[in-house]
């Protein structure tokens, strides 16, 4: 396995062509979350409305990202990216 490395969300988006399908898979999950969590921050600045199911999954996207719990953990180590390099390309995505 290679070590954790920080990547970027429009790398992440580049090496889908190159991964293994599991990879890939885990690798749109992070995307997606880190496309949530700024949405959830924009929805809490009212630059955007939602939809109460889109809040809520938003929410719950910026929260996983935020607490960096075990299973967000295990889910970046899955794909060999290093959790805070996840938390602060969101955090640079939502800037």
């Amino acid at each position: 396995m290679m070590s954790s490395q920080a990547m970027e969300p429009e790398q992440v988006q580049t090496d889908y062509e190159q991964s293994d399908p599991s990879r890939v898979l885990w690798l749109a999950v992070i995307n997606q979350a880190i496309d949530d969590y700024q949405t959830h921050l924009d929805i809490q600045a009212g630059r955007c409305k939602a939809d109460p199911y889109e809040a809520a999954a938003c929410r719950g996207a910026y929260q996983w990202i935020s607490q960096a719990g075990d299973w967000f953990q295990y889910v970046c180590f899955m794909v060999d990216l290093d959790p805070e390099s996840v938390q602060l390309a969101a955090r640079r995505r939502a800037n």
